[in-house]
């Protein structure tokens, strides 16, 4: 199974803004699953949740730690890609930070322009993105 990983990315937030919203977004006919968590600065983990984007294209998961909390702290995901349909081999997976409706700027985008994706019935060959990023107050 392919694997795209260890491209270390930091996002700004504003830590007396609203709550950080984190957006899933997968494009033409691809569906991406996630598992996403939060750890604190001494690596404990703090939140856990699954996304899924294919069907509407997107998915958001609101964040229950207050953005003032988030300073140092740590999100992780591993997402598999796969393609709904037979004719589509590639597309394009996305993850957006969001706080007060605007995304927050990143160091490095967390999106990947996916080829050669397989079938969702083919189990064996879909496209993992594994990835963290590190949250830093403005």
């Amino acid at each position: 199974m392919p694997n795209i990983e260890n491209e270390m990315r930091f996002c700004i937030i504003n830590p007396q803004g609203g709550p950080v919203t984190i957006r899933l977004e997968a494009n033409n006919a691809l569906r991406a699953v996630g598992k996403f968590a939060l750890f604190d600065a001494g690596n404990q983990p703090q939140e856990q949740w699954p996304m899924k984007a294919g069907d509407t294209g997107s998915a958001d998961f609101t964040i229950q730690t207050p953005p003032q909390s988030l300073k140092r702290m740590v999100m992780t995901w591993a997402v598999l890609c796969c393609s709904m349909l037979p004719a589509v081999d590639r597309g394009i997976v996305s993850i957006q930070i969001l706080q007060d409706g605007a995304p927050c700027p990143l160091t490095k985008t967390a999106l990947w322009v996916l080829t050669d994706i397989a079938n969702c019935q083919n189990s064996t060959k879909k496209k993992r993105i594994r990835n963290a990023l590190t949250f830093l107050s403005e």
